[in-house]
């Protein structure tokens, strides 16, 4: 049994810790709802899912270029590097992966940040001519630096709204 609260001590209930705990349930209620929203607009609005998409698949992509310069092998981190460029670019315009050139990252980031767009262009024919065109003088350190570059100019670019 509980023991009398003695005269001027404060009833367990209205301790601050008791009265904060009450708001856990409705707290955890908007969270829910909130994401069931947002959930509920990607669903309805697949561009602006393959817009959030585009930074996370890059990432991922980015990661595997440098594992693949880690260990050594330019031509695998030269094919992740163009694969994380082309993700990103098809993502964020809603365009097919094939779609993905040079001249349309020029083209297409050239609205939005021409300097930057221009960058990543010449990046993205770089590994393409590099990969098709033999990477055989080219070593883990080059293409290593290629990836921290392409990294830079995403991190610009997904600041910038389109």
């Amino acid at each position: 049994p509980a023991r009398p609260a003695r005269a001027g001590e404060r009833p367990w209930f209205l301790h601050p810790g008791v009265i904060a705990a009450q708001a856990v349930p409705l707290l955890g209620a908007v969270a829910a709802w909130l994401l069931a929203r947002r959930r509920d607009r990607l669903a309805g609005d697949p561009r602006a899912a393959r817009r959030l998409q585009a930074p996370r698949a890059a990432r991922a992509a980015l990661q595997r270029a440098d594992e693949e310069s880690t260990r050594g092998n330019p031509a695998a981190a030269l094919e992740a590097l163009q694969a994380a460029i082309r993700d990103y670019t098809a993502n964020r315009f809603n365009l097919g992966l094939g779609e993905v050139s040079a001249d349309l990252i020029r083209a297409r980031f050239g609205d939005v940040e021409a300097q930057l767009g221009g960058q990543l262009a010449d990046l993205y024919a770089t590994c393409e001519s590099r990969r098709y065109g033999g990477a055989g003088s080219m070593t883990a350190g080059d293409a290593g630096n290629l990836t921290r570059d392409a990294r830079q100019l995403l991190a610009k670019l997904e600041g910038i709204r389109s």
